[in-house]
């Protein structure tokens, strides 16, 4: 089978290649290895693995190696939900007309591959709640919430906290950041384009992945990173919404081990949609406390009154598709997967923390702000 990589060299693509060398697959990387996020501007790989160092979209030096693809798993995109605030026209290229570019040129040539898409649980926005005494609903705005302090998300019609209900495929889509709305699009390219064409596709709407690779180079995005950078530099850690919000974190080899099982049963996952999480619920307060314990940091955890616009509350994934359809099942606990991300940061150099002056960019442009 020959499969190729676009963003491969990246967080979760170094974790996929070097399991799929042991399938003894031809396996080729696309990669512009983006400084924002690579460290270094080469990467050392196994003989066996091609790589191009090019955009994925730069049809000229790589579009002959999509034409030879049985799969493509679509790595490639600019991420992060603060930074795509200002830089809309970069997430919209990278992450939608880049992918549309490249699903034109595989329709003009009649590809036949099954192209498996990293897409992101933000595209449901706030996502579905129900309230106990007036049933579901989709929230709309928390901002006027969140201006009085109260960050859960309430009924509109009896203003009581309301429950989460874990994101599903069947929900409606209502993305609250130019991330999001980029990824939305690229997914939904995609899949129109694969039923009038032999292309296959599968979309994996992941939560928020973790582990050793991660990058610490851009401080825009990656909870777990830019709270390690803080207490390994020994600064204090800062809870927005007061250690509230709720996220969904899953390890990088169990969504490695689900974009595996998509590329081996491709009768099961094509044209289908899945959501990808551990299904279980964490706050920001609660990973704190664990990664200060594991990094056995002193430094203080501290409840600010800060808040992003464009960040949602709570963000989950209901696993059950994945599990049914892809015999798939996620297998790190976190508190094993925060000890492995911890042994491995403390191993890499110059971990510098970039956070404050991330933090008065954001707040600069109107996307942090504090309640007084």
């Amino acid at each position: 089978m020959n499969i190729v990589l676009p963003g491969g060299a990246g967080f979760i693509g170094t974790h996929l290649y070097k399991k799929l060398q042991n399938k003894n697959e031809k396996i080729t990387i696309i990669d512009s290895l983006n400084s924002n996020i690579h460290e270094k501007s080469k990467v050392e790989l196994s003989e066996t693995i091609d790589f191009l160092k090019c955009d994925y979209a730069d049809l000229n030096k790589c579009g002959q190696v999509y034409l030879s693809a049985d799969v493509i798993v679509l790595l490639a995109a600019e991420t992060g939900m603060g930074a795509s605030q200002f830089n809309n026209e970069l997430y919209f290229d990278c992450n939608t007309l880049k992918t549309a570019k490249l699903i034109d040129f595989l329709r003009e040539n009649n590809s036949k591959a099954h192209i498996i898409v990293t897409s992101s649980c933000r595209i449901y926005g706030e996502g579905l709640y129900e309230c106990s005494e007036h049933g579901s609903f989709y929230p709309s705005n928390r901002i006027d919430e969140i201006r009085s302090s109260n960050w859960h998300v309430i009924c509109p019609i009896c203003k009581k906290e309301s429950k989460f209900i874990a994101n599903k495929n069947n929900q409606f889509f209502n993305p609250v950041s130019t991330y999001a709305i980029s990824k939305l699009a690229q997914e939904m390219t995609c899949l129109i384009n694969s039923k009038s064409s032999e292309i296959d596709v599968t979309v994996l709407r992941l939560q928020n992945v973790y582990g050793p690779g991660q990058s610490f180079q851009n401080a825009y995005t990656g909870l777990i990173s830019i709270f390690t950078q803080r207490l390994l530099n020994n600064n204090s850690i800062e809870l927005y919404e007061e250690g509230s919000p709720g996220r969904d974190f899953v390890y990088v080899e169990d969504v490695v081990d689900v974009i595996i099982n998509c590329i081996y049963s491709r009768e099961n996952s094509s044209e289908k949609t899945f959501d990808i999480g551990s299904g279980s619920i964490l706050t920001i307060e609660n990973v704190a406390v664990l990664l200060s314990e594991e990094i056995k940091s002193k430094q203080k955890i501290l409840k600010t009154k800060k808040f992003r616009v464009g960040d949602i509350h709570i963000g989950c994934a209901d696993i059950t598709e994945a599990k049914k359809s892809l015999n798939w099942i996620p297998k790190v606990e976190f508190k094993d997967g925060i000890r492995n991300y911890v042994n491995w940061i403390k191993k890499q150099e110059n971990i510098s923390d970039k956070s404050l002056e991330v933090s008065k960019e954001l707040m600069n442009r109107g996307i942090l702000n504090e309640i007084k």
